[in-house]
């Protein structure tokens, strides 16, 4: 059920990088605790700009955030990126220790934890993603899925309040598509998912927001949206085949997986 106290408050957040890209335009969001959201739209909408905004990575004056109560700033940077994690689409963004384990412990180890905590968080985080036994790896030697979840355990070991995901399933086969999807229903958090793949938002989030060319152009709920047509091919997007072919009942079934 949703709360009726703001997990995440974006006010008239506007960004622009250096080359002169107009990458957000005046966004304002609210976004509950409890509730897990989708974030669309075409390349270059300025979905990932929006999530690197909010745990730290890019930092901006033209707006305002705030993270559970408090406005993000400079003062506060540290204990913002505790409660907020973000998974990049690519998780050679993500890795860059020699090992799984010292991945997955760095932010546990940059939280203060002791060392006997921060074994157990690696532990519990690698249980999760069922990679116990990968902890002396290499992460690079790795398939692309088994990076992909490792990524994942690097922020589960922090236990964000929220939890950012940006093209969680992309370019997954299909096990470890399925397998990721249970991961993100499973985590009890604030959830933001941006991604491509419409039928894995309909089982993950309770509403959508839809960006085009750095503005918020449409929300609602993941029947609302998913379903019209007309709206998303106005905006580069596309219905799955699925609900093309049987509709309202399509986006049940899938739903019901949820």
């Amino acid at each position: 059920m949703k709360d009726t106290v703001p997990a995440i408050v974006i006010k008239n957040l506007s960004y622009t990088y250096p080359d002169g890209t107009n990458a957000l335009r005046n966004v304002s969001i609210e976004i509950y605790k409890g509730e897990s959201i989708a974030i669309i739209g075409p390349n270059g909408a300025g979905k990932s700009t929006l999530l690197s905004h909010l745990n730290g990575i890019i930092e901006n004056n033209k707006g305002h955030i705030e993270i559970m109560g408090e406005r993000l700033n400079k003062k506060n940077i540290r204990k913002i990126r505790e409660r907020v994690g973000l998974v990049f689409q690519d998780p050679e963004d993500q890795l860059f220790m020699s090992t799984v384990f010292d991945d997955v412990a760095f932010g546990p180890i940059n939280m203060g934890m002791s060392e006997e905590l921060v074994r157990k968080r690696v532990k519990l985080a690698l249980k999760k993603v069922g990679l116990v036994g990968y902890e002396d790896k290499c992460p690079h030697h790795l398939s692309y899925g088994e990076k992909k979840r490792v990524a994942l355990a690097t922020i589960f070991s922090m236990h964000p309040k929220i939890l950012l995901l940006d093209e969680p399933t992309a370019n997954l086969d299909p096990k470890a598509r399925r397998k990721t999807i249970e991961l993100i229903n499973g985590y009890n958090s604030v959830k933001i998912i941006s991604s491509h793949d419409i039928e894995m938002l309909i089982e993950t989030c309770d509403r959508v927001f839809l960006l085009d060319k750095g503005r918020l152009v449409a929300k609602g709920d993941p029947r609302s949206i998913f379903t019209n047509e007309k709206l998303l091919a106005v905006h580069s997007l596309e219905i799955p085949l699925a609900l093309k072919a049987l509709g309202l009942k399509a986006f049940d079934m899938i739903r019901k997986q949820k």
